[in-house]
């Protein structure tokens, strides 16, 4: 009996050891949090922080409501009191495979960098169906939280944040502004497909008008308009 204990114990200390080393090489936000601004291009992980306190997602979820392909618009991922849940949607508060914080660096990730999410799937070892569904949810979660937040900042903010090199040449600099296209799946319509295609880039693209400050702040960014106008 006391061999079969020691053999046990030895048991134990090996898988705690293994799962200690597995642990330090999975990909997570605990691990990259030092390189936050590679992954998410926020500068510092207490921005990262209040961005997510803002979206005030749950401790598990609980007040939003995950994309389903049955969803018509992004009103229908924040939760409201006394709501009644669709059967067509999944329940929020259930367990989720990662925490909500996780999952917005998932999506912020995925915005800044651009990878696929086949690739991220594969990173944190969850199905593609799910890290899509992440992304569509969080997206339209920012969008309903950001949407309202004052973007142009006054004259005085400009000034006060403007380089010196901007104040030496150019100090009555307010924006500066560029047309950004953004390559876009080729839809079936081929009515669409005409609208959307761009000569310049040679694909079919999506633009939009983007202003930032002297100081590099994102500061205006217009409706999407199809890439041939």
């Amino acid at each position: 009996m006391q061999t079969k204990n020691l053999k046990i114990k030895q048991q134990l200390v090996n898988l705690t050891s293994r799962y200690n080393h597995l642990e330090k090489k999975s990909f997570s936000i605990d691990r990259f949090s030092k390189s936050m601004w590679f992954y998410t291009g926020f500068a510092n992980e207490e921005i990262f922080d209040a961005l997510y306190n803002l979206c005030d997602s749950g401790e598990n979820g609980e007040n939003i409501r995950y994309w389903h392909s049955s969803s018509t618009g992004q009103d229908t991922t924040v939760l409201r009191e006394n709501d009644e849940y669709i059967e067509t949607f999944p329940k929020p508060g259930r367990p989720r495979l990662l925490h909500p914080k996780e999952e917005l660096f998932i999506t912020l990730f995925r915005l800044r960098q651009g990878f696929a999410e086949e690739h991220l799937a594969h990173l944190y070892g969850i199905s593609l169906t799910t890290i899509s569904r992440i992304i569509i949810t969080r997206v339209n979660l920012l969008h309903l939280r950001l949407k309202d937040v004052p973007m142009w900042p006054s004259r005085e903010k400009v000034n006060k944040h403007m380089p010196e090199q901007f104040k030496e040449k150019y100090s009555s600099t307010r924006i500066t502004i560029d047309c950004t296209k953004v390559k876009c799946q080729m839809p079936c319509s081929l009515c669409l497909n005409s609208e959307l295609f761009s000569t310049y880039k040679n694909n079919t693209t999506l633009k939009a008008l983007v202003g930032i400050t002297p100081g590099g702040a994102l500061s205006f960014v217009s409706q999407v308009y199809t890439g041939h106008i």
